[in-house]
């Protein structure tokens, strides 16, 4: 992105509070993200103020999912590979060491009304429980062959911001046609009101892709689309 002329601000969460934490809450409502990182004004570095745009993948993409329900400081997202569900995702990943370490548990340990507890925490950083808030255009990226962060979330995510009226986009990769009769395809030609096909067209989803975009063709179109998203 550095390439194409984007200044980029990145938050690393390591070592900062379980999941989230008052650091990262302070993030998001900074105004000047420049002047918080110590870089000064845009201006006086030779920057061009444009669209602020928020990118995350697997974790990022689950953090991108949870501030769409947080704050409307972004006027673009784009979630790669994010977590839709929390307690879903307990269940559908192949991974289950870093859910139960973020979390301290499982979803189902603990009562809901200790707000330390493992089923608590689920549910207080889990990003259907905001999607009412979600306001933000979106660009959802997904793999079907990821076992990470299996694609359930990557079509839960595109309904939700599809329902809720929001702007949101999803290609899918040249191949797929040939799925058009699965249950996510089905559900959102059918809740659409319009032609399936330019349903489709607004997806981005690579059927043979993991949990990462990796063939030098895919990863093409991958940054074409971004690029073309947030500019």
């Amino acid at each position: 992105m550095k390439g194409v002329d984007y200044a980029i601000t990145e938050y690393s969460y390591i070592n900062a509070e379980r999941v989230y934490g008052e650091r990262f809450l302070i993030f998001l409502a900074t105004s000047s993200v420049g002047d918080r990182r110590g870089l000064g004004e845009p201006s006086r570095l030779g920057l061009v103020v444009g669209i602020p745009a928020g990118l995350g993948a697997s974790y990022g993409g689950y953090m991108v999912n949870w501030i769409n329900g947080q704050t409307d400081r972004f006027t673009r997202l784009v979630v790669h590979g994010g977590i839709f569900d929390t307690r879903n995702f307990f269940f559908t990943t192949d991974e289950l060491w870093f859910i139960e370490h973020e979390f301290g548990g499982l979803p189902f340990e603990g009562s809901p009304d200790d707000p330390a507890s493992p089923a608590s925490l689920y549910e207080k950083w889990n990003p259907v429980a905001n999607i009412r808030n979600w306001r933000t255009p979106t660009l959802v990226v997904h793999s079907g062959h990821d076992f990470r962060v299996d694609d359930g979330n990557g079509f839960a995510t595109f309904t939700a911001l599809q329902r809720l009226g929001v702007t949101s986009r999803y290609w899918i990769a040249t191949g797929f046609w040939g799925f058009g009769g699965s249950w996510g395809l089905w559900g959102l030609w059918g809740n659409s009101g319009t032609d399936r096909v330019v349903v489709l067209r607004r997806l981005l989803y690579f059927p043979d892709e993991t949990h990462w975009i990796l063939s030098p063709a895919n990863s093409a179109k991958w940054h074409e689309e971004v690029f073309k998203w947030i500019s």
